[in-house]
């Protein structure tokens, strides 16, 4: 098994990442910062599965070594595993990264 499925792994089990006891709007605030590169106003909004890419991305740049191919599949993964409770958070996550992404971008943007 690879250390970085070794993260995400369980007494055996692949098991999705919990947002669980997280301030979600701070953590929006944290993940729009990430995601947003050279100070340039991102315009794409994002759904519950680049949350998952996002958290597990951190999780690899932790490690180490990691391709965007490995990455996606193992979110992949994740995403089929992940609870109903999981997945409403990621729902969540997303909508408040949505609402920054929003009301930073300049009105003349279009909407992807």
């Amino acid at each position: 098994m690879n250390p970085l499925m070794a993260l995400f792994t369980v007494n055996n089990a692949l098991t999705a990442p919990t947002l669980t006891g997280l301030n979600l709007v701070a953590f929006a605030e944290d993940v729009h910062r990430d995601l947003t590169r050279d100070n340039k106003i991102r315009s794409r909004t994002i759904n519950m599965h680049r949350v998952l890419r996002y958290l597990v991305s951190r999780a690899a740049e932790q490690i180490g070594g990691y391709d965007y191919q490995t990455v996606s599949d193992l979110a992949e993964q994740l995403m089929r595993v992940a609870t109903y409770q999981d997945k409403q958070q990621y729902k969540e996550l997303a909508i408040h990264v949505n609402r920054i992404i929003v009301r930073r971008r300049p009105s003349n943007v279009a909407l992807h």
